[in-house]
């Protein structure tokens, strides 16, 4: 698992043996552009059991400019979740204790306006069957690019956005 920083990939194709390097915006010189346009500590949960894929995708969403919230056990997670006030959940579909779907089922059970992306190197096809009962909100298919990454999120926000409770106390979707 590697970050190819000159594509901004998530890839497990050429798969190293050692923790992989630190992306640091000041060591670079580049901050990603997109960075400058977030809002301060948008909040977004990253489950997955993979520390490399949770690892990494963690340190790219930090460099566009988000607060996360990393676990490897989706029972934690979901557990953190309840407890604390996040916007967005990113979570791999297969992991012990509940998959993804699981996941997001729970989830939307308590807070249906949180948006849930399932991220998978699964085939679409095996995917469909899943997708339909509505509980994943995106899906972004491994190996992904930090720009791939960037586009679902700010979708997955605007979606936020939009499903806003009708008044206070509501859960209401609002379309």
């Amino acid at each position: 698992m590697y970050l190819n920083q000159t594509r901004g990939e998530i890839s497990n194709a050429n798969a190293i043996k050692t923790r992989p390097r630190e992306v640091n915006p000041e060591a670079t010189g580049k901050i990603p552009e997109q960075s400058w346009n977030r809002e301060v500590n948008k909040r977004i949960l990253v489950v997955d059991d993979d520390w490399m894929i949770r690892d990494m995708t963690s340190k790219l969403l930090n460099l566009l400019g988000y607060a996360v919230f990393a676990f490897e056990d989706s029972l934690e997670a979901l557990s953190f979740f309840m407890k604390n006030d996040t916007e967005v959940v990113l979570t791999d579909l297969m992991m012990p204790g509940l998959n993804g779907w699981e996941l997001a089922r729970n989830i939307k059970k308590y807070t249906p306006d949180v948006p849930v992306i399932l991220m998978t190197g699964t085939e679409k096809e095996i995917l469909k069957e899943g997708l339909i009962e509505g509980d994943v909100d995106f899906l972004l298919i491994k190996p992904f690019r930090m720009k791939q990454l960037d586009n679902v999120v700010n979708e997955a926000f605007k979606t936020k956005a939009m499903r806003k409770p009708a008044y206070p106390g509501s859960h209401q979707m609002v379309r």
